[in-house]
């Protein structure tokens, strides 16, 4: 008798926990989770928006541009976001039974949360089935877990968030030897060196030696017409006249990093700088240059080697 009342009771005890995780199935529609970086949210919204970065990270296998696959799960992409980007997913075997998830970059202070919110499709109110469901749908969780710490991971580098690794160092040269030309057109590598030809003239007459490479900016200051400015660090001061001028450069702060190729890729350099620029509220006092490493006069720009600088604070 006393066998068959706590049998009694257990099955109570079962049919009650499966009535409560029944209706606990129903209810739970939604996941959501992620990982911190420390890294500004601009920069990791810029990275989780480009496609062509998720290759990178992803962790599973790319099947074309937006489609993505782990084990037996499909990745696809649906749509951009302002702050992310949407995806569905489906199992290889179903794909009519959809999931949706947003992965987002959220700010916190001075650190970015890359976020999953993930939504499951419609299942039966049948307990087994929807006990099947649910765990299909943990399996979808842990999925996109392991998504946004892939992401996190390959973010915490500066060269693929910016495609270069920027380093922000002193100046080291405050005294400038420099020249200018204007023209409507860029300036051939034969009229840049034209410049510095002219500058190391005046180095010899006045028996003073450069102390780097020569350094490089061209700005547009109007639609048609050009700027072109060539500079050689040097120890003194001395007299000069007509274009040739002495300037002098603030020993505050400054952005470097190398550069292998030619105009393109020194633009593309230029262009990752300003965002790290302006991910960091950076500003920025006086113009930014290029450090002529190689002579560019003899070779084909792709083994062209450049530095790149930019004055912060």
């Amino acid at each position: 008798m006393k066998r068959i009342v706590i049998l009694s009771s257990l099955a109570l005890i079962l049919l009650f926990s499966f009535v409560r995780l029944s209706t606990f199935l129903n209810e739970k529609n939604e996941f959501s989770g992620g990982v911190l970086i420390k890294i500004p949210m601009n920069s990791a919204q810029r990275g989780i928006v480009q496609l062509t970065k998720w290759k990178e990270f992803f962790p599973g296998n790319s099947l074309d541009d937006s489609t993505f696959q782990i084990e037996n799960t499909i990745f696809k992409f649906k749509r951009k976001m302002f702050t992310g980007l949407e995806f569905e997913s489906y199992e290889k075997n179903n794909p009519s039974l959809k999931w949706t998830c947003d992965i987002n970059a959220i700010e916190l202070g001075d650190s970015t949360f890359i976020s999953f919110f993930l939504t499951q499709p419609k299942f039966e109110k049948k307990l087994w089935p929807n006990l099947s469901s649910y765990f299909k749908s943990k399996n979808q969780e842990m999925y996109y877990e392991n998504i946004c710490k892939a992401a996190s991971s390959y973010f915490e580098s500066m060269e693929h968030v910016y495609g270069f690794k920027f380093n922000e160092t002193n100046v080291k040269y405050s005294i400038l030897l420099s020249t200018n030309m204007t023209s409507t057109d860029t300036p051939s590598v034969k009229n840049v060196y034209e410049l510095i030809d002219t500058l190391r003239k005046v180095l010899k007459e006045k028996g003073e030696n450069p102390l780097d490479s020569p350094m490089l900016n061209t700005t547009r200051i109007e639609t048609n017409l050009i700027s072109t400015t060539v500079a050689i660090p040097i120890q003194h001061q001395f007299a000069v006249s007509g274009n040739i001028k002495i300037k002098n450069m603030v020993l505050g702060r400054i952005l470097e990093t190398p550069v292998n190729g030619g105009v393109n890729e020194i633009k593309k350099a230029f262009d990752a700088m300003e965002y790290y620029k302006m991910d960091r509220q950076k500003m920025s006092p006086a113009m930014p240059f290029e450090t002529l490493l190689n002579y560019r006069l003899t070779l084909p720009d792709s083994l062209w080697k450049t530095k790149i600088s930019l004055p912060v604070y």
